[in-house]
Order: C-alpha cells, then sequence, then structure tokens
C-alpha cells in the first residue's frame, strides 16, 4: 500500500512539473515573442 501511495504521489509530482511547463511555456513564450 505504502509503494501505491509513493507510485501516485511521483506520478502526480510529474504531471504538476509537466503542466506547469507547458503553462510557462503558453505564458513566457508570446512575452518573448512580443519584445522581439
Amino acid at each position: 500500500m505504502v509503494g501505491q501511495l509513493v507510485a501516485v504521489a511521483a506520478l502526480l509530482g510529474f504531471a504538476i512539473v509537466i503542466a506547469a511547463l507547458l503553462v510557462f511555456q503558453l505564458y513566457i513564450a508570446p512575452l518573448l515573442r512580443s519584445d522581439k
């Protein structure tokens, strides 16, 4: 049961990191383009 909790926590953390990177790119990319 502990292993399952660790696996779920790892998957959630990984998903959050990926989502954060995507959102970061979506918000930063337009700003960089507008600056240039």
